[in-house]
C-alpha cells in the first residue's frame, strides 16, 4: 500500500463516522492536508517518506475515534422553522377542535394535554440521535417486539 493509499484509507475511515454527508468532503480535505503537512515536516527533519507518513497518521490518532469526535461537531442545524410550523399547525388544530367541538368537554378532558404530549413527542423524536439503532438493531427489534 502506497503512502497516499494509506492516507486515503485513513481519511475514508474517519469520514465514514460522520453522518452528515455534506461535511464529509470538507473534513476529508482538511485531514488529508493536515497529514500531508505533518508528513512533509517529518521528511524535512530527515525521515523517509514511508516512515513520515506512518508517523503523521499515528499522530492523528485512531481513525474511528477521530471520526466520532468530528461527527459530534459536524451536525446539521435543526430546522426550527419546521418545528415552529408544526407547532402552529397544532395550535390551529387545538383552536378548531375547541370551536367546533363542545368547549367545556375539551378543556376539562384530555384534549389540551394530548396536544402538549404530541408536540413534546415530536420535538423529542426530531432532536433524538437514532444512530444507536444501527449499532443495536437486533436488541431494539426484540425489545419493540416484546412491547
Amino acid at each position: 500500500m502506497s503512502q497516499s493509499d494509506e492516507i486515503k484509507q485513513y481519511v475514508k475511515t474517519v469520514c465514514e463516522q460522520i453522518r452528515w454527508k455534506k461535511a464529509r468532503s470538507i473534513v476529508a480535505e482538511e485531514i488529508e492536508n493536515h497529514i500531508c503537512d505533518q508528513r512533509d515536516a517529518y521528511v524535512s527533519q530527515g525521515e523517509d517518506e514511508k516512515t513520515a507518513t506512518e508517523k503523521a497518521i499515528l499522530q492523528m490518532g485512531n481513525a474511528v475515534s477521530v471520526g466520532m469526535e468530528l461527527d459530534k461537531i459536524h451536525r446539521p442545524k435543526p430546522q426550527w422553522t419546521m418545528i415552529a410550523f408544526t407547532g402552529l399547525l397544532m395550535l390551529t388544530g387545538i383552536l378548531a377542535n375547541y370551536f367546533i367541538g363542545s368547549s367545556r368537554h375539551f378543556l376539562s378532558g384530555f384534549g389540551l394535554v394530548s396536544y402538549a404530549i404530541a408536540l413534546s413527542v415530536f420535538i423529542i423524536c426530531y432532536l433524538f440521535d437514532f444512530s444507536f439503532l444501527g449499532k443495536y438493531a437486533k436488541q431494539c427489534y426484540f425489545i419493540t417486539l416484546a412491547v
